[in-house]
């Protein structure tokens, strides 16, 4: 399926298959679903909720908010926006997200096997309510790296100017 807008909100719930959705002004929102799924919008935000298999999302200017999802391949990037996960991470997952002038904040469980790749710029800062174990460690526009339990699912995060979170479900965040 491919859905296209200028001006309007685009939303798709219980697909399965290939998804191409992109909307120049308007807010993107899918709900449930499983396959190829490719979101782009240039000033709006996008919401993903209860959807698997791989998952592509950009905004220019707008939020980009993940919850429930049970997606093998996430590539989320936005450049104006916040970036909010929350969720399982998969094992075998592979997990990039990219914000320019935004937060990164994830919700996962603590039992969560992860291995975090972060770089920041700026007067981006990486804080953690998780117990992440430091590998290597990079001043400000170098990589750290970080592990959850086995490391097991790979998460690369890059924040130009804005900070990293990581907690559990249900804590606040504190600014």
């Amino acid at each position: 399926m491919s859905v296209n807008t200028v001006e309007g909100d685009i939303v798709l719930t219980g697909l399965s298959g290939t998804v191409d959705a992109e909307s120049v002004e308007g807010k993107i929102t899918l709900e449930g679903g499983r396959g190829r799924v490719q979101l782009s919008t240039v000033e709006g935000d996008i919401a993903i909720s209860k959807a698997g298999g791989e998952i592509v999302a950009e905004s220019v200017d707008g939020e980009i908010t993940l919850t429930e999802t049970q997606a093998s391949a996430v590539e989320i990037s936005t450049v104006d926006g916040d970036v909010l996960y929350s969720g399982a991470l998969l094992a075998t997952g592979r997990y990039l997200f990219t914000t320019h002038d935004g937060d990164v904040t994830m919700a996962i469980p603590e039992n969560t096997s992860a291995t975090f790749s972060v770089r920041t710029f700026g007067d981006s800062r990486v804080e953690s309510t998780l117990p992440l174990k430091q590998g290597t460690a990079g001043r400000r526009g170098q990589r750290a790296t970080y592990t959850l339990g086995g490391g097991a699912a790979q998460v690369d995060i890059e924040a130009f100017d804005g900070s990293v979170r990581i907690r559990r479900p249900g804590e606040t965040q504190k600014d």
